[in-house]
């Protein structure tokens, strides 16, 4: 799931919102089924979703949990989850810290387009230049982000 997730971050297409609306229905399933395997991780990422737009560093807490939790049980941080932190750090306004997530997102996949995107944004913001933006548009044309 975090994978498939984090693959639709990265491509030019960008994230299929049917395809995510299936895999919350799937990540609801497992938490409705007492069984599952580490179904507080499903709901501690449901969550993150839920509380992102209207309560921001109460999901930022929620992904910072998740991913010392994963961190834990792996050996091994979770590509994606530093996404999200990321993300939630640039939505409580700590730009800083979120480019380092994104530069360690990058350590953890040297391809990630999502993370150079990020980097390059982050830069230009502090710098108060385009700079950084234009040389990534010039590389990765078509990369969703980049309309959004």
């Amino acid at each position: 799931m975090c994978s498939e997730l984090y693959s639709m971050y990265n491509s030019n297409e960008g994230v299929n919102n049917q395809r995510l609306i299936e895999i919350i229905n799937n990540i609801v399933n497992k938490i409705n089924t007492v069984t599952e395997y580490d179904r507080d991780s499903y709901y501690s990422f449901l969550r993150y979703f839920q509380y992102y737009d209207h309560y921001p560093e109460i999901s930022l807490n929620i992904i910072l949990a998740l991913a010392d939790h994963i961190l834990y049980i792996n050996n091994t941080m979770v590509p994606l989850i530093t996404l999200y932190a990321g993300e939630a750090l640039i939505k409580t306004g700590n730009n800083e810290k979120a480019f380092t997530y994104f530069n360690g997102l990058k350590k953890l996949d040297n391809d990630s387009v999502i993370a150079e995107y990020y980097i390059a944004k982050l830069n230009d913001q502090k710098s108060n230049i385009s700079t950084n933006m234009e040389e990534f548009k010039k590389k990765h044309p078509s990369f969703w982000m980049i309309n959004k």
